[in-house]
């Protein structure tokens, strides 16, 4: 569970996971509150997952 920026690492780790051999099987899944990566940072590593998050959940916040 993580909330803004913490909830693009979470996107991150989880990634990151993926590309290890011995991490690649474990199952992720992501809560995240209002998960935004910061101004002029939407790189693909922080906006895409991969097959290991089987479940996500996004909760947005109203502005």
């Amino acid at each position: 569970m993580a909330g803004a920026e913490g909830g693009i690492t979470a996107h991150m780790i989880a990634n990151e996971m993926f590309k290890e051999k011995e991490l690649k099987h474990i199952t992720v899944n992501i809560l995240a509150f209002d998960p935004v990566p910061g101004a002029m940072n939407y790189q693909k590593s922080k906006t895409q997952l991969n097959k290991n998050v089987k479940k996500i959940r996004r909760i947005l916040l109203p502005k």
